[in-house]
């Protein structure tokens, strides 16, 4: 057998499967195709990396904790399992769901992420340790924040640490499952799974980058088109080389260069934030010629829309919605963060088509009344104990 397992600790009767080759991760996969459902987790890096840069991926299922070493292990060997049927259980899904599709070439297509559902029984996006103490009444071990994931071997405590992240998951699972179906809105929450999984993390439209610099944005004629050419030449860079693109060049810096323009290798040299020891080896060369780029295009790149209440409805208005979706949600015992932000409630008043708030469980719930604030169908006053009381209004 591949595998070889090290027993935890007596007390918690689970054991730790290090998969640490090719040949044990094709064992472990026959194995965990057999299970209906699987908690999963991630431990991974992204301080210097353009992706988030996969240390270690766990799998748990009936006592057995899986850590499978992604620098050891093909990990598009585990590419049957997460496209096959199995129900995969994670707490707080959205990136552990890109960075095992990159890892492993798939995405897994059945899932169940216990952070959200949690928020539909009144949980407001718990931390997995709170959650098993809520639940279960199980102190998890206390997490190392500054834990070094890529360092080999794990420690004890690391291992230890990783696997308890998916010891209790599918037991946690069950509980919260239960406590839907008994509210009647365990389908309300798989539609939320869907929707949350959909908003895949796209690297940065080069094209676009220059928007997500406060500094380059206030730029005007040609400085902004040149801080348009740049960002976008260091962000297609930053990819190509997968680290974080301040390391091509800071945000004071291409905004830098955007205002200056520099023609010639002396110039770049003058500004501000510019180290020599970073425009070595043609990168001086690739930066100008961006620069010249910039100045040939044909029109100064427009500002992004910016959202705004005095535009697309009254923030008077929007911020009375609020109060009361608030309130509605701690009756309901919902988390008010996954039924709508202000920029929901915004989409809905001012009737954009693609308002989460204007369609599905949501609109039941709370949409259908905040339009009628809105149209003057139903008003909001103050009432016994500080609450908000909604009354129809009489046509």
């Amino acid at each position: 057998m591949a595998l070889a397992e090290n027993q935890i600790s007596p007390e918690d009767d689970i054991k730790v499967v290090w998969v640490g080759s090719d040949v044990a991760c094709t064992e472990m996969v026959g194995i965990l195709l057999d299970h209906t459902e699987i908690a999963v987790d991630t431990e991974f890096h992204r301080e210097k990396t353009y992706y988030p840069r996969l240390a270690l991926l766990q799998l748990g299922v009936n006592g057995l904790a899986f850590l499978v070493d992604p620098f050891q292990v093909d990990m598009t060997l585990l590419a049957p399992l997460f496209e096959s049927n199995v129900e995969f259980v994670f707490h707080a899904l959205e990136q552990d769901l890109d960075i095992i599709e990159r890892a492993c070439g798939v995405r897994a297509k059945v899932f169940f992420d216990t952070q959200i559902a949690a928020g539909f029984i009144g949980l407001s996006r718990p931390s997995l340790a709170h959650l098993a103490d809520r639940l279960l009444g199980v102190e998890l071990p206390k997490a190392d924040r500054l834990s070094d994931w890529t360092q080999r071997p794990l420690t004890e405590a690391q291992k230890i640490y990783a696997a308890s992240d998916v010891a209790h998951l599918l037991v946690m699972k069950a509980k919260i499952s239960e406590e839907l179906e008994s509210a009647g809105r365990l389908a309300w929450a798989l539609d939320e799974f869907e929707y949350v999984s959909s908003r895949r993390k796209e690297p940065t439209d080069p094209a676009l980058a220059w928007q997500k610099i406060k500094e380059c944005r206030s730029l005007k004629g040609n400085a902004r088109k040149v801080a348009k050419s740049v960002a976008q030449w260091r962000e297609e860079r930053a990819i190509e080389l997968d680290i974080p693109p301040r390391y091509l060049l800071s945000d004071l810096t291409v905004a830098a260069i955007a205002q200056l323009a520099p023609k010639t290798k002396q110039e770049l040299l003058k500004v501000r934030g510019i180290d020599p020891r970073q425009i070595n080896n043609g990168t001086d060369v690739s930066i100008l010629e961006a620069v010249k780029a910039g100045l040939l295009l044909d029109k100064v790149p427009d500002i992004p829309h910016q959202n705004d209440d005095g535009i697309r409805g009254a923030g008077a208005v929007v911020s009375l919605c609020l109060a009361w979706l608030s309130q509605k949600c701690n009756d309901e015992r919902f988390d008010p963060t996954i039924v709508g932000t202000r920029e929901d409630v915004t989409q809905l008043l001012a009737g954009e088509k693609d308002s989460r708030l204007g369609t599905g469980w949501r609109y039941e719930l709370i949409g259908k009344q905040l339009l009628e604030i809105k149209s003057a169908k139903l008003s909001l006053t103050g009432g016994p104990g500080g609450k908000i009381v909604a009354i129809p209004i009489e046509e």
